[in-house]
């Protein structure tokens, strides 16, 4: 990741929720590094790679804002940026135009790198943005936010209060709470998933 997103929720969103904590939860699931496969807030990625994956490329971590550039190191170690007129986007695909010919590479892990912007830009889809973030990527990162924030109140697991001598407490996390809060936020987020 080149530049992270900025935050699409702040504890104003969600109440008693530290920044943090949403931090970590939108961490799990966005970019290159979360199990969505998606990016979520808009970021800047470069994908990179040691030869040529073709002339037709998806790109991971879609939506696909724009192409920021593209680059390869030649053989002789010299770094080429592809002039921008020999590439275009559809959708999530980055394709090199036909008379345009792959330069030869060198033998570096990274000799062909491919820098864009992903993620939902809040531009509608009609006017060539990526549209605003999914209500059900919200929902379960406000869902998640607030299981987070409810497993560390004490009181919210007591499952026996006795006052007769001195006291009695006993608590108990409900494995089926946690599971049912964690089924729902996949349920919501499994239709968003994205395979590249």
């Amino acid at each position: 990741m080149i530049e992270p997103p900025h935050p699409f929720l702040t504890p104003a969103d969600i109440d008693n929720v530290d920044q943090e904590t949403i931090d970590a939860v939108v961490g799990e699931i966005d970019g290159p590094d979360g199990w969505l496969g998606r990016a979520i807030g808009a970021q800047t990625l470069e994908w990179s790679f040691a030869e040529w994956q073709g002339r037709n490329l998806l790109l991971p971590c879609a939506p696909v804002i724009e192409i920021v550039s593209v680059s390869c190191t030649d053989t002789k170690g010299v770094e080429h940026t592809v002039d921008s007129v020999n590439y275009a986007k559809t959708g999530d695909y980055l394709w090199f135009k036909p008379v345009w010919h792959m330069p030869s590479l060198g033998c570096y892990p990274e000799a062909v790198r491919i820098r864009y912007r992903a993620g939902y830009d809040n531009r509608p889809v009609a006017d060539g943005g990526t549209g605003p973030i999914p209500a059900q990527i919200r929902k379960a990162v406000k869902l998640t936010c607030q299981y987070l924030q409810a497993i560390g109140k004490d009181d919210l697991f007591l499952q026996v209060d006795e006052v007769d001598g001195v006291g009695r407490r006993q608590y108990v996390v409900s494995e089926t709470a946690a599971k049912i809060i964690h089924d729902a936020a996949e349920r919501l987020l499994g239709g968003m998933r994205h395979y590249a």
